[in-house]
């Protein structure tokens, strides 16, 4: 799938939902690498989805979709750098998702699954500095 998607960006660069599926791909990608604890290839498939989605945000900046997107594969790159032991990184992926998630509900304010994602990651965040105070 992204080798078709490079296909067609080759013939329309800026072509907004191919960069978008892209990164979607990518992010899938990462995902089942890291279920297979490929965490290297997660690592670098959920950091070029990230890149990817940053490219179709730079063409339509208002578009709620693509914002979802780049929050939810920052959120698994999250929850990858807690399992490899690196609560700062995973913090500051868990930030990027929410400041996604939040730019996506200043677009779309009554998305009621954004909402719910934005919740869950902030759990994480509130977990995760509650954990590092007590220490």
């Amino acid at each position: 799938a992204i080798g078709a998607y490079d296909a067609v960006l080759q013939i329309a660069p800026d072509d907004i939902a191919t960069h978008n599926n892209k990164g979607n791909a990518l992010g899938r990608l990462g995902e089942l690498q890291a279920t297979c604890s490929d965490h290297d290839g997660a690592m670098e498939s959920y950091q070029r989805a990230i890149a990817t989605h940053e490219t179709a945000l730079r063409l339509a900046p208002d578009y709620p979709q693509i914002h979802n997107n780049k929050g939810g594969t920052q959120a698994l790159l999250g929850v990858l750098q807690m399992t490899l032991a690196q609560p700062e990184r995973a913090l500051e992926s868990w930030e990027a998702a929410l400041a996604a998630f939040s730019r996506s509900l200043e677009i779309a304010p009554n998305d009621g699954r954004v909402c719910d994602a934005r919740d869950a990651v902030q759990a994480k965040v509130d977990a995760l500095q509650a954990a590092s105070e007590e220490l």
